[in-house]
């Protein structure tokens, strides 16, 4: 196809020609090429009309075009629509909560910048901010708190709904520590970030009373990330019955129970996960409380000096235990005190200068434990035997019991790697090394590749 440029290009090549012949006209003076020389020239003006011509064809049917666009079939303009109310994106907040001037708490609003509400009292402004957000949304609005607040608890505690952000940079502390602090119920809630202080002091809890720092109850995809929490009056937090709740990146420190999960419906699933928990000083009832739940994760446990142990599970089912480490206590206390426990993993577990034995199975009634599974497990330098299970009381058994690669090390003379009475109905025992001999009673057992175990 000929374009414009094409044509110029041919019309400057065919120019040089003529040139070359006016040359020849000019030093050999052929009348022929004067006659020549006169076509020649008639042919260019022919050439450059022809190029006009081109020239003006193509902008008529440029124009002729977008005509055709405007007019023939096009789509008429809509009238613009009115600019909607503006509402937070997943990473805005809708409100946020800080401390002001003369103990003055003020609530923002995250969309248009404008104070809504100040208050003395820190529980109120941030209850107003949760209270303000839509109603009946199924979307998630998030608050954002700046700050430290000390939160009147002694009628009620802070109250978080379905839906709910809340994002916390700073501390909130219960002015009255036996009174639940954060009380979480519903659908799709996350809470992030802060130090959540449950303010028991130096008080020491002799009982386990109802009392949380962060109670979620009844609750269903809850992620609770990157929070710390402290000095439970009793419990650190609980989750009681609910689906789907993720603790992730949690240090919880100084409760009677750092974390506590449990159901009132036996063994319902409930799916619950806990990851990379760091748990310590524990009063009296453990790093990891599980009770009467069915189908909870523990993917990394760090507990330092809890009291008794790392972990207590009992009367569960489906509980995996992945990646412990335990210093200065035991591993694990699973029993059965409420109904029937089965399907317990413990695995890649250490435990370090623990005060008794690394891992305890125990019956002190006619429930049983079936299908334990130790995998992967390390004693180091405990005060009494590594694993022990037995039955304290009534006529309950623990059935099928698999222990794979033990490893044992510095245990006290006298005392044994591995202590099974009879009420173990099958035990199973494959790799590993121990450092005292075993104590097995159990009614049907098989070892086979435990070096040492016959110390």
């Amino acid at each position: 196809m000929f374009t414009i440029d094409k044509i110029q290009s041919f019309i400057e090549v065919f120019s040089i020609r003529i040139l070359e012949t006016l040359v020849g006209i000019v030093f050999f003076g052929d009348s022929k090429m004067e006659m020549l020389y006169v076509l020649l020239n008639r042919l260019v003006n022919m050439t450059s009309s022809i190029v006009a011509m081109l020239i003006a064809i193509n902008v008529v049917a440029n124009v002729a075009n977008r005509i055709a666009a405007i007019t023939v079939g096009a789509v008429p303009a809509p009238t613009p629509a009115p600019t909607p109310t503006p509402t937070p994106t997943p990473s805005q907040a809708s409100f946020i909560v800080f401390v002001g001037e003369e103990g003055k708490y003020y609530v923002k609003n995250g969309i248009t910048g404008s104070i809504v509400f100040v208050s003395t009292d820190a529980r109120k402004a941030i209850q107003y901010a949760l209270d303000s957000l839509t109603p009946n949304r199924t979307w998630k609005e998030k608050i954002i708190a700046i700050g430290s607040f000390m939160i009147d608890n002694s009628t009620s505690p802070l109250m978080i709904g379905s839906y709910t952000i809340f994002e916390l940079h700073g501390r909130i502390v219960a002015l009255d520590k036996r009174k639940t602090l954060v009380y979480i119920n519903g659908t799709d809630i996350e809470l992030r970030g802060g130090v959540y202080d449950g303010n028991r002091g130096t008080e020491v809890t002799t009982t386990d009373e109802p009392v949380r720092v962060i109670q979620i109850e009844d609750s269903e995809d809850v992620i609770v990330e990157n929070v710390k929490v402290v000095n439970g009056y009793s419990r650190g937090i609980e989750i009681d019955n609910g689906y789907h709740v993720s603790l992730i990146n949690i240090y919880a420190v100084n409760s009677w129970r750092n974390v506590m999960v449990w159901s009132t419906s036996y063994m319902t699933v409930r799916n619950h996960e806990l990851r990379n928990i760091h748990s310590k000083y524990a009063q009296g009832g453990s790093g990891i409380d599980l009770g009467t739940v069915g189908y909870v994760a523990i993917d990394g446990l760090y507990s330092e000096e809890d009291n008794p142990v790392a972990l207590a599970i009992d009367s569960c089912k489906s509980i995996i235990a992945r990646n412990i480490i335990s210093k200065f206590r035991g591993i694990a206390l699973v029993f059965a005190g409420y109904n029937h426990a089965e399907n317990i993993v413990i695995e890649n577990a250490i435990s370090a200068g623990s005060g008794a034995g690394a891992i305890l199975a125990e019956i002190n009634n006619n429930f049983n434990i079936n299908d334990i599974v130790l995998k992967t497990i390390k004693v180091l330098s405990p005060v009494d035997t590594a694993i022990v299970m037995r039955r304290i009381a009534g006529s309950g058994v623990i059935d099928n019991v698999r222990i794979y690669d033990i490893y044992t090390d510095g245990i006290p003379e006298g005392k044994y790697s591995i202590d099974v009475d009879d009420s173990v109905q099958f035990l199973e025992m494959i790799g590993g090394r121990v450092d005292r001999p075993f104590n097995i009673n159990a009614i049907a057992w098989r070892i086979r590749d435990v070096r040492g175990y016959d110390t």
